[in-house]
């Protein structure tokens, strides 16, 4: 049903004597802010550390039964 529309369309342009304008295939040329700066900064050796930080605080606390 859509096919018929687009072909109405299309028909009642040409009749009109317009232009048909179809827009440009430019997908993925487009360019964006592709560097973002943040201010917090973190290196993967800091993060790696922190998950253990936090899953050794969660062991201690499992020991001593203070946590679930």
């Amino acid at each position: 049903m859509n096919n018929n529309i687009f072909k109405a369309i299309y028909i009642l342009n040409l009749m009109a004597g317009d232009k048909i304008n179809v827009p440009s295939g430019i997908g993925g040329l487009v360019r964006y802010s592709e560097e973002y700066e943040s201010k917090l900064k973190l290196k993967p050796e800091h993060v790696v550390v922190f998950i253990i930080l936090v899953v050794v605080f969660v062991a201690v606390l499992k020991i001593f039964n203070i946590f679930g």
